[in-house]
Formats: C-alpha cells, structure tokens, sequence
C-alpha cells in the first residue's frame, strides 16, 4: 500500500479507503489509486489486505469537549451506544475548549483511520480537516456548527432559545435583568448572549453595567455575582449562558438569602438542593448525539448531499 500511495500521490490512509470500497472518497483520488494499482500490478495483494483490515476499520471518533460537564457526558455515551449498537467503536478525546487542543486529538483520530468523525468544535475554523474530508473521511460536528468546511451541523438555535430565555424572566416582572456569559470565541456563548441582549434590547432592559463577560467557572460567576449586587441599583435575576455559571450564581443566592431569580442554559443537577427555581432552556444532549450519528453513518454509507444543518428544539421550563 505504500508503494500505491507514493505512485498516486495520495496518503496511505486514502489507498487503504479506497481498497475497502468507502464511498465518500474523493472520486479524483478514487481514480489515482486505481490507477496506480493497475500500473503496479498490486490489484490481488490489495484487495486481500482490504478484505483483512475491514473489521478493524470499523471505527468511529469522537471530539467531544468537557467530559465532566453532564451536558458533553451525555453526548458521548449516547454516541457510543449507538455506534454500538452498529457494530462500531468509538475512540473518544475530549478538547476542552481548547483550539489547538481540540485540532490536534481531530488529527490523531483521523490518523487512527477513523471511518468517520463527530466534533465538537472549538473555535470557528475546522479548515484542518478538509484534507481528511477529501481523503473520504465523514465529519459531522454537533452543538457547534462547522465552521471553515462544508460538513453537517446538528445545532440548537442558541440566540433563539436565549431570547426565549429573557422572555421568561421578563414575564416575571424583571426589569433589572444581569447576563452572565462565558468566554466570547465559544460559538455557543456568543450567541447565546447575543440573543440574551437582544430581548432585553427589545424591551428597553439592555443596561450594559449588568453585563459579565469571559466567566467560565462557577467561582467566576459566583464573585462576579457579589460585585454586581453592591450597585446601588442591582440586578433581581440573572441569566447565564450554561449551566457551570448557573450553579455559581444559586450557591450565592443561597448563601446569601437574597431574592434573585435565575434563568439559565441545561439541567441543574442540584436543583433539588436549593430553594431557587430556574427557569431553563431544557437542551437535549441525548437527542442531539442521536441525530449525529445518524447523519455521520449516512455519510459514510455514501449519502451524497450538500451539507445541511440541522436544528433541534428547546423546551423552556419554569
């Protein structure tokens, strides 16, 4: 197979696709190693060697993000039940909302001749993986759409669902709403802040000075919280952009007796253990791992489509 990837000029992990008959490999590259099998006479040794290492190419991978996070947990064990339950297993690593980190476990696992790929992305640019996704690698990204490659994207509509959010606490009466967000270059807490400030905006509530940006931990939240309640005029709810700053602000609240309702993204595991009762965007990890890896097996049994994306719906529940 060396020799045929050297002669075709193609990588060894495309010779060995082409050999199992994986239909999603570039149909240019598809012809340079057949024609390069026919030029160097390989065309028996390939196809038995194709025929041995097909069983172990059944293999899937899996850019997950936070593995602590409940949310990330559960998209990954739903994504290994179901390649299970295909015949498949899935080499999981998770990125942690880092960059580099997150294009270098991607390129492992592509090295690993993964038949196909689900990502998490962090950042907006995945142009690294357009060369596996010419070489016939499937990409599907989930919760984050696929920034820099023509891929599917299963996606909640995060500034949607955020302006719902607001609406809530809105029709509660609040008219000194605060908005805690993570770190701007994640997809998802931009938009979701964005939708967040929108509906406020909407309603003449949009007050920059109850705005905290760049949270990431429920310490973050928690002190950001005790500054923005010694204004002269603070804030009687907050809305955070995940469930990690959800946390930080209720242990405040509680500590703290102090009357603040809070609206915030994802279950709360320890709702049961407080005496505040947020109002949540009920986003449905499970759901969203399912839809995945139903698009990533189409693609790798030949579903020849332009990319969609595909957005799944949020419950509000107060």
């Amino acid at each position: 197979m060396v020799d045929v990837a050297r002669e075709s000029g193609t990588s060894l992990k495309t010779v060995s696709r082409v050999v199992n008959g994986v239909p999603t490999v570039n149909d240019d590259m598809r012809r340079r190693v057949l024609e390069a099998i026919d030029r160097l006479g390989y065309r028996h040794n390939l196809a038995a060697a194709g025929l041995r290492s097909k069983s172990a190419s059944r293999v899937i991978g899996l850019v997950n993000c936070d593995l602590t996070d409940p949310f990330f947990a559960t998209l990954g064990a739903t994504v290994d039940e179901e390649a299970r339950r295909r015949g498949y297993q899935v080499i999981m690593s998770a990125a942690k909302e880092d960059p580099e980190l997150g294009r270098t476990v991607a390129l492992e696992l592509c090295r690993r001749q993964v038949m196909g790929l689900l990502v998490v992305p962090v950042g907006d640019d995945l142009s690294y993986l357009r060369e596996e996704m010419d070489s016939g690698t499937a990409v599907v990204c989930v919760d984050r759409p696929a920034g820099g490659i023509g891929a599917d994207s299963v996606v909640v509509d995060n500034r949607g669902v955020a302006r719902r959010l607001a609406e809530a606490l809105i029709e509660r009466g609040h008219t000194r709403i605060a908005v805690f967000s993570g770190r701007d270059d994640i997809y998802t807490h931009r938009e979701r802040r964005a939708g967040m400030r929108e509906a406020l905006a909407a309603h003449g509530l949009d007050d920059p000075a109850l705005h905290v940006a760049e949270l990431y931990t429920p310490e973050s939240s928690r002190a950001a919280l005790e500054r923005i309640m010694a204004q002269p005029d603070p804030p009687t709810a907050v809305i955070c952009t995940n469930n990690r700053l959800g946390y930080g602000v209720i242990d405040w609240v509680n500590v703290n007796g102090a009357s603040v309702d809070v609206g915030v993204f994802d279950r709360m595991e320890r709702d049961s253990l407080t005496g505040v009762r947020p109002v949540r965007a009920m986003q449905n990890p499970g759901r969203l791992g399912e839809i995945a890896i139903e698009r990533l097996f189409a693609r790798i049994e030949g579903l020849d489509e332009e990319p969609q994306t595909i957005c799944v719906p949020v419950e509000i529940s107060d």
